[in-house]
C-alpha cells in the first residue's frame, strides 16, 4: 500500500527488430516509453483515410443499432491477441462494408432533403387544387390573362380596395380559397395592366402562385405524391439495408481497433532514439514487472537480437519516475480521491490508505442512515455480482459500495431508518447536538494529529530532522497540550493536568518559533519564519471547526427524513398506502441523493483543504503505460510458448 517502486528500463536493437518489439511492448502494457531524440513518426495518409473513413462509418451505424443497457456491460469484451486481431481485420472486407455504410447515408440524407422541398412544394399547391388552369393557358388570349396570387388576411381588404381604384372594370377578381391566414386570389386582367399589377403585390405581402408546368395544381399533388412513393420505397430499401449492415458492425470495431493500435506504436516511434541500422528504448516499468517483461521479449524474439537492462530509481531522476500507487481492492476503490488532488511524487508516501478510512468515516457521518445504506448496499452489491466478469465496469461501483458500510453503521449509531427513529440509538443527531458537536470535533482533531504525524516521519525519512520537528512534531505536542487542557476544563477538572497540558503548548511554541532560527543562517530571518508558523494555530482552530460539517449535514440529513415523514404521516390512510408510497419513495431519494452528494464534496473539502495541507506536497505524474487502446477490444497478451 503505496508507491509502486519504478525501474529505469533500456532496450537496444535493431532497425529490422522495431515493428516487432514495439507490438510486444503494446501487447505487454506495462512499460512508458520517455522521449528520445528522433524525428516525427512519419504516418501514412492512407492510414489517417481508413480511420476517417471508419469513425464515419461508425457513427453512421450507431444510429441503426440499439443503445447499451446495463444487460450488454455484464461480460467483458472480446479478448484478442495483436496477430488474431490483424487476420480477423485482414481479408474482412470492412472497407466495402464501411463506405457502404456511408455512401447509403448520405443517399438517404439526400432523400430527406428531397422529400422535404415535395412536402413543401405540395403544402404550395394543395389551396389551389381547385384551380384548373396551368401556366401555359395565360397566351390563350392576346389581350388578357390571370394571375393566381396569395395574399395575407390581413391585407387582403386593402388589396382588393386598390385594385378597385388602380383598375376599375378592366379587372375581374375571384376568390380561389380562403384560410384562415392567407386567401388565393384569381385575378383576369389587361396584360397591358401587367406591370402595374406587379408593382403593387410587394406592399400588399402578395405572392404570385405558379402552378407546376405544364399541370393543374391537382396534376401537380398527384406528380407529387408518386414520387414521394418512390422516393419513400427506396428509403425503407437503403434503411433495411443499413440495419443488415448494422449486424456487421463487430467488422468495423475489430478494423477500428486494429487501425488504433497501429498509430498508437507510429506515435511511440518518436519517442524512440534511432540510427540508420539500430534504435533504443528508454522507460519506465513497475519493477514486479522486470521478470515478466524479460520473459515476454525472449519468447517473442531471438536472444541475440535486443539488449534489456534494468536501472533503480537515481537521486537526480526522481522528479521524472511516473507514479503508479499500489494498493489493496478497498483502498484501490479511493485512489480517485488522491488523483483528484494530486499524486504524490515518488519519494513520497501514497496518502490513499490513510485517507480511505477518514473519508468512509466522514461519508458516513454525514450520511447516516440504515435504510440508505441498505439501498446502497443492495443496489451496489447487486451491480457487483452483475459485472463480476467485467473488471472494468466492476471497479466503478467499487467506490459507493464500500463507502454504503459506514453509512449503515453511522445509521445505526444514531439509530435512524429512512428518518424513524430506531428503539436503539448511542446518539440522536437531533437531541444531543452539542455531542455530535464534541464527537465531530474529536474526530479532526485525530485527523490533524495523523497529518501531522505523517508529516514528521516523512521529514524524518528524507532525512530532515529539524523539518519534522518544526513542521510536525512540535504542532503534534501543541494540539496534544490543548487537548489536555480543554480536557481539564470540560471532562476531567484537574488542575495538574491543565498544567502539563499548557506547559507542552508553551513548549511546543518555542520549537516553532525558535528552530527555524537555528537551521537559518539568517537568524532574524529565521524568528521572522517561526513567529509567522506559530501564527499558524489560527488556521487550526479554523480547521477543527471546519469538522462540524459532519454534524451540520447528519442533522440537516436526518430532519429533511422526519420532515418528508411527518407530511406523509397526515396523509389519509387511503393515500398513504397507494400514492403515498410512491411519494415516500420520490421525497426519500431526494434526501438520500442530496445528502450523498453533500458528503461527497464536503468529505473531499475536509481531506483536500483540512487534511493533505498538514503533510501532503504531491506534484507526481501518472504513470501511463504504452498498451492497446482497448476500445472495442481487449487486446492480449500472446501465451508464451
Amino acid at each position: 500500500m503505496a508507491v509502486c517502486k519504478m525501474k529505469h528500463v533500456t532496450i537496444l536493437c535493431l532497425q529490422g527488430q522495431k515493428d516487432r518489439i514495439l507490438t510486444t511492448l503494446q501487447e505487454f502494457g506495462g512499460v512508458e516509453i520517455v522521449s528520445g531524440k528522433s524525428e516525427n513518426a512519419v504516418i501514412q495518409p492512407e492510414q489517417e483515410e481508413k480511420q476517417a473513413l471508419l469513425a464515419q462509418a461508425l457513427r453512421v451505424a450507431a444510429e441503426y443499432q440499439k443503445k447499451p443497457s446495463l444487460l450488454d456491460q455484464k461480460n467483458p469484451k472480446p479478448s484478442l491477441t495483436a496477430a488474431e486481431l490483424e487476420r480477423q481485420v485482414a481479408g474482412s472486407g470492412w472497407e466495402t462494408l464501411a463506405a457502404d455504410f456511408v455512401q447509403a447515408q448520405e443517399e438517404l440524407n439526400a432523400l430527406a432533403q428531397k422529400q422535404g422541398s415535395l412536402q413543401a412544394e405540395r403544402s404550395r399547391l394543395l389551396p389551389w387544387q381547385g384551380f384548373s388552369l396551368t401556366a401555359g393557358d395565360r397566351d390563350a388570349s392576346a389581350a388578357y390573362s390571370f394571375a393566381a396570387l396569395s395574399v395575407s388576411s390581413r391585407s387582403l381588404p386593402g388589396f382588393l380596395e386598390e385594385l378597385e381604384n388602380r383598375f376599375g372594370d378592366s379587372l375581374y377578381v375571384e376568390t380561389a380559397h380562403a384560410q384562415e391566414n392567407v386567401a388565393g386570389l384569381l385575378l383576369i386582367y389587361p396584360k397591358k395592366s401587367e406591370k402595374a399589377l406587379l408593382s403593387l403585390l410587394p406592399s400588399h405581402n402578395a405572392s404570385w402562385f405558379e402552378p407546376l408546368k405544364g399541370l393543374t395544381a391537382a396534376q401537380g399533388i398527384a406528380a407529387l405524391d408518386e414520387e414521394a412513393a418512390e422516393l419513400e420505397q427506396r428509403k425503407a430499401s437503403l434503411l433495411e439495408a443499413q440495419q443488415e449492415r448494422a449486424g456487421r458492425v463487430s467488422l468495423l470495431e475489430y478494423a477500428q481497433e486494429y487501425y488504433d493500435n497501429l498509430l498508437l506504436r507510429k506515435a511511440q516511434e518518436q519517442l524512440l532514439e534511432q540510427s540508420a541500422s539500430s534504435l533504443a528504448i528508454d522507460g519506465w516499468l513497475p519493477a514486479e514487472q522486470e521478470d515478466a517483461l524479460s520473459r515476454t521479449l525472449e519468447s517473442r524474439l531471438s536472444l541475440d537480437s535486443f539488449y534489456l537492462a534494468f536501472d533503480d530509481v537515481r537521486e537526480d531522476e526522481i522528479d521524472d519516475v511516473p507514479i503508479l500507487l499500489k494498493n489493496n481492492r478497498v483502498f484501490r476503490a479511493f485512489e480517485n480521491l488522491t488523483e483528484m488532488y494530486s499524486l504524490p511524487r515518488y519519494n513520497e508516501m501514497d496518502p490513499t490508505p490513510v485517507v480511505a478510512p477518514f473519508y468512509m468515516l466522514f461519508f458516513g457521518m454525514m450520511v447516516a442512515d440504515v435504510g440508505y445504506g441498505l439501498v446502497m448496499l443492495a443496489a451496489l452489491g447487486a451491480a457487483r455480482f452483475f459485472l463480476r466478469r467485467n473488471e472494468e465496469m466492476r471497479r466503478k461501483t467499487d467506490f459507493f459500495y464500500y463507502l454504503s458500510f459506514p453509512v449503515i453503521l453511522w445509521g445505526l449509531v444514531y439509530g435512524s431508518f429512512f428518518g424513524v427513529d430506531l428503539p436503539f440509538h448511542l446518539l440522536s443527531p437531533v437531541k444531543d447536538i452539542i455531542s455530535v458537536v464534541i464527537l465531530s470535533l474529536v474526530i479532526g482533531w485525530l485527523q490533524l494529529m495523523c497529518g501531522l504525524l505523517l508529516n514528521t516521519l516523512g521529514n524524518f525519512r528524507n532525512g530532515d530532522i529539524w523539518g519534522g520537528l518544526s513542521g510536525g512534531a512540535a504542532w503534534l505536542a501543541f494540539l496534544v497540550g490543548a487537548a489536555m487542557m480543554v480536557l481539564a476544563q470540560m471532562a476531567i477538572p484537574s488542575q495538574v493536568l491543565f498544567m502539563v497540558g499548557a506547559g507542552l503548548c508553551v513548549l511546543a511554541a518555542l520549537g516553532i518559533v525558535f528552530i527555524p532560527m537555528i537551521t537559518n543562517r539568517s537568524k532574524m530571518k529565521g524568528l521572522a519564519k517561526g513567529l509567522y508558523a506559530l501564527y499558524g494555530v489560527s488556521s487550526y482552530v479554523g480547521d477543527l471547526v471546519s469538522y462540524t460539517r459532519l454534524m451540520a449535514l447528519g442533522v440537516a440529513g436526518a430532519s429533511i427524513a422526519m420532515a418528508f415523514n411527518t407530511i406523509l404521516a397526515y396523509l389519509p390512510l387511503l393515500v398513504r398506502v397507494t400514492v403515498g408510497v410512491l411519494l415516500a419513495i420520490a421525497l426519500h431519494g431526494l434526501n438520500m441523493f442530496l445528502s450523498m452528494l453533500g458528503a461527497y464534496v464536503h468529505g473531499l473539502r475536509l481531506q483536500f483543504v483540512e487534511f493533505f495541507s498538514k503533510f501532503f506536497s504531491g506534484g507526481g505524474r501518472k504513470f501511463r503505460p504504452f498498451g492497446a487502446s482497448n476500445r472495442h477490444v481487449t487486446v492480449k497478451q500472446e501465451t508464451q510458448q
